[in-house]
């Protein structure tokens, strides 16, 4: 089975299909979640600051958006074989 993360704009254009208005510039950060770097970016949005998080494999990581708050609390790069076994 192939999984499939979105990337940092997919992921954000998804959630927010009708995000209210960009009331300044996007910035973008590096933050340390669970020992790893994150990329990030904090989005000014008319309702306050959405903060996006993503690992370097695209596992979001981190996202505070006001009404929904995701932390990721565990992380492997690999799947265990033995959730595959019959």
């Amino acid at each position: 089975m192939n999984l499939v993360y979105p990337t940092m704009p997919a992921f954000a254009a998804q959630y927010h299909a009708a995000p209210p208005p960009k009331i300044g510039p996007t910035t973008a950060t590096t933050r340390t979640l669970l020992g790893m770097k994150a990329e990030c970016l904090d989005i000014p949005l008319g309702r306050g600051v959405s903060h996006y998080c993503v690992l370097p494999s695209g596992v979001v990581a981190f996202l505070d958006a006001g009404d929904v708050r995701i932390t990721l609390t565990a992380y492997t790069p690999t799947a265990d074989p033995a959730a595959f076994q019959k």
